[in-house]
């Protein structure tokens, strides 16, 4: 079966946001899609009715709902899948149901394959949340993970988490900065000393992300957690290391047993960022496509004037898309920006040019600014 973005003409309507971010559809894109991934041999998914191959060479999906994580057979769910999952739905908000994705790896497909299969057999998803914990296996690694669904026109956010102890500057940049920087944006990295016995915590951490309504909410960089206990640090050395490579960890502090800092991407680019990123840049490609939509369903059909008329009818879906994430705490308001002698925010038409005008496209330029999450905190007390 063709994909919805193949079949449509989504392609003419162009969003480029400076984060790199990649729209896979032109259509609504749910932020609230987790896929969860493993290989055929770890995770068979033996016994289950609903499981339906995508490839030829045997990689199979099935949807896996809160009610059944619990009982999860050991024959057709690995160890560590069935801890993922199950850590997925004790988060105190969580959707109510995962894709999870069994890759043939050695059978004929790589994980780079993936993209391409799950969007043929419609299996929407942004999160990716891979079974593995190594970073530098040959055979089935977070780095793998992070590429193969980042590849081309796709892109996801990868959440993974290692528990390796031992873990060095060296495992770092041989494995992990070896990825390209693109690819670095897409990985939240997370370390825990307890992963080893079940405690995924970044199992937790996507599904909170992905029950954030992120049209009318704009979460921050931390995250208290409910269902995974803080990780254990060996030495203020390893703290050092862990925080210089932008890997996140769960610590306690008071008012949160197991509270998430830094929470950054691996290029140290806040979470919240990107996926604001790629929320603003998928709105705004629907935004455009039904304006266009909108006058050709008209009766009779009506043009989208090349004119003034013609810009103003899109910046007013622009300047409403831009208030609305205001107004969710995503970008500053015009006065804040202000009051920071920042660049006056705008939305912007290019004037119309002849070369516009032969090969009829309009152009928009908008420039806001991101809302960030204050991390630290400095308080002076002066005594006299």
């Amino acid at each position: 079966m063709s994909s919805p973005a193949l079949n449509s003409h989504a392609d003419l309507f162009v969003v480029n946001v400076s984060l790199g971010a990649q729209p896979d559809s032109g259509f609504l894109r749910d932020f609230s899609s987790i896929l969860v991934v493993d290989t055929l041999t770890n995770s068979p998914m033996t016994g289950r009715s609903g499981a339906t191959s995508i490839t030829g060479n045997g990689s199979i999906v099935d949807t896996v709902s809160e009610g059944e994580a619990s009982t999860l057979s050991a024959t057709a769910f690995s160890a560590a899948a069935r801890a993922v999952l199950q850590r997925i739905f004790e988060a105190n908000i969580h959707p109510s149901s995962v894709t999870f994705l069994s890759v043939s790896i050695g059978g004929g497909d790589t994980v780079a394959d993936m993209p391409a299969a799950l969007q043929a057999a419609n299996k929407p998803y942004y999160w990716v949340v891979p079974c593995t914990t190594d970073i530098d296996d040959a055979t089935f690694d977070i780095p793998m993970v992070v590429e193969g669904f980042n590849t081309g026109t796709f892109s996801a956010t990868v959440i993974a988490g290692t528990g390796v102890g031992t873990i060095s500057q060296s495992d770092i940049d041989t494995h992990l900065g070896a990825m390209s920087a693109g690819n670095q944006e897409r990985l939240y990295m997370t370390f825990n000393s307890g992963i080893a016995t079940g405690n995924a915590d970044f199992a937790e951490i996507a599904a909170i992300y992905a029950s954030v309504d992120y049209d009318n909410n704009a979460p921050g960089g931390n995250l208290s957690l409910t269902a995974s206990a803080a990780t254990s640090i060996a030495t203020a050395a390893f703290k050092t290391l862990l925080r210089d490579n932008n890997i996140n960890f769960a610590g306690p502090i008071s008012g949160a047993a197991s509270y998430v800092d830094a929470g950054v991407m691996f290029n140290a680019r806040p979470i919240y960022q990107v996926i604001f990123g790629d929320v603003i840049q998928n709105r705004v490609q629907v935004d455009i496509m039904q304006v266009k939509a909108g006058l050709a369903a008209r009766v009779p059909p009506e043009k989208l004037p090349m004119t003034r008329t013609g810009q103003a009818l899109v910046t007013a879906r622009l300047d409403a898309r831009i208030q609305s994430y205001q107004r969710a705490g995503h970008i500053l308001d015009a006065q804040e920006a202000r009051d920071r002698s920042l660049t006056e925010p705008y939305v912007r038409a290019k004037t119309i040019t002849t070369d516009m005008i032969t090969n009829r496209f309009l152009e928009f330029d908008i420039l806001q600014y991101h809302l960030d999450d204050a991390r630290k905190i400095t308080v002076n007390i002066n005594v006299v």
